[in-house]
């Protein structure tokens, strides 16, 4: 289901509606904390009715000094071509530990998805201090209710994930307790990789005190290389030479590790090209045991083990993906259709024959594939609940039900194996 595999460190929702998690706190006075807390829906993983894709939303937040949970729902809906869609919620909470659950349901479907984090208050340090960094997707003058702070409009990226197609990392956070003079500080921020080490860094520059306490900037990233990294924000008071500094990870995708990111998805899916055996022997792995299994397996497949690209897994994934768009029923994945599941193994049929019929008759679809030695496969609507179903196979390897031919008159089947 999920195109792009996102670090661990950032909150991914369980179910079969994708959605991310993150949030930034913010200190409003001595005891109380201004907690956005921001989410992006996969849209692809929510079914579209009338070119119309629609979602409720339901959150909770419990614990501190709460004496009841608050709980928020409202619905949304997506008429753009769009592959996500990013929004948000605001609460003040005051000084405590907090769970924040959020679930989403597809209206369309039924589906749901769930994801939780813990979010701990911040408290007013008596030295210069930092807010938590919350990463931008983009930062602009205009108008929008939902986004606009301090003048702008500053659209969240809850993945915390930047690449080639948006190189530049923007961010904001905000600076407390500088000592109230006439004297200026130090703003200066750089990318760590994952050693601490600096790959990139601004020049330190003075700001005066008497403007805006906050940071909101972009830094060009194009250049790295894909992987983990680090933003560090340091701010230093002349007064005192008193330093703050935050770190906080994000990461950065190239246009080719993205693809092969989003290809991932279906590494651990091997239902319909591996042995029984092998199935069975993958099941009764360990994690680490299968992450090794899984790599002989897709080497093994790979036509041209010389080169860096699997041409076997790519075709594989891109069959699953299509199966999931366009054979999907209900709470059902496409994958694990009948339909799905011939699609994924032989490939999209050289013809395919729709048949629609009212009354008592059901409907159905023929696959003929011509260049793979001559196959047919029939589906039915058998329940006349929309969902297709294999009734019959010219082959031995796919199943043929019994009262084929109470579905299907023989003279239809132009190749029949009895």
């Amino acid at each position: 289901k999920s195109e792009v595999v996102h670090p661990a460190y950032i909150t991914k929702s369980r179910g079969d509606v994708e959605f991310y998690l993150d949030y930034a706190r913010f200190l409003r006075s001595d005891s109380l904390t201004y907690c956005e807390i921001y989410y992006l829906v996969n849209l692809n993983t929510l079914k579209e009715k009338d070119s119309i894709r629609s979602f409720k939303v339901k959150i909770e937040v419990d614990g501190g000094k709460l004496t009841k949970p608050v709980i928020k729902e409202w619905n949304q809906t997506s008429k753009q071509k769009a592959n996500f869609s990013i929004d948000k919620f605001d609460i003040t909470l005051p000084e405590g530990i907090y769970t924040v659950h959020m679930e989403i349901s597809d209206l369309n479907s039924g589906r749901k998805g769930e994801a939780e984090v813990n979010v701990k208050t911040l408290k007013r340090s008596p030295t210069l201090s930092l807010s938590d960094i919350e990463f931008l997707y983009s930062i602009y003058p205009g108008q929008n209710k939902i986004f606009q702070k301090f003048g702008l409009v500053q659209i969240p990226n809850p993945v915390r994930t930047y690449s080639t197609l948006k190189d530049t990392l923007y961010f904001y956070t905000e600076i407390y307790h500088l000592v109230p003079d006439t004297e200026r500080y130090i703003v200066q921020y750089a990318v760590l990789n994952e050693r601490g080490e600096v790959v990139k860094a601004s020049k330190p520059f003075m700001r005066f005190k008497n403007e805006l306490h906050v940071i909101r900037d972009g830094i060009v990233i194009g250049d790295l290389a894909p992987g983990n990294y680090i933003l560090h924000v340091e701010v230093t008071d002349m007064s005192t030479k008193e330093k703050a500094v935050k770190e906080s990870k994000f990461y950065y995708y190239t246009e080719q590790a993205q693809e092969i990111s989003r290809l991932a998805s279906y590494y651990y899916f091997i239902d319909y090209i591996a042995t029984p055996q092998e199935i069975k022997e993958f099941r009764s792995l360990s994690e680490e045991g299968k992450a090794i299994f899984l790599k002989k397996f897709w080497k093994k497949k790979d036509p041209t083990p010389e080169t860096p690209i699997n041409e076997y897994f790519i075709e594989f994934a891109s069959r699953v993906k299509y199966a999931d768009e366009n054979f999907s029923y209900g709470e059902k994945l496409g994958r694990y259709t009948d339909m799905g599941r011939i699609y994924i193994k032989y490939g999209p049929p050289d013809e395919r024959r729709r048949e629609t019929f009212r009354l008592e008759s059901r409907n159905r679809e023929h696959w003929y594939y011509y260049s793979k030695g001559g196959m047919e496969f029939v589906f039915v609507d058998v329940k006349g609940t929309g969902e297709y179903e294999l009734v019959y196979s010219s082959i031995k390897e796919e199943p043929t039900r019994p009262d084929w031919y109470k579905y299907v008159p023989p003279e239809e089947i132009e190749r029949q194996e009895f």
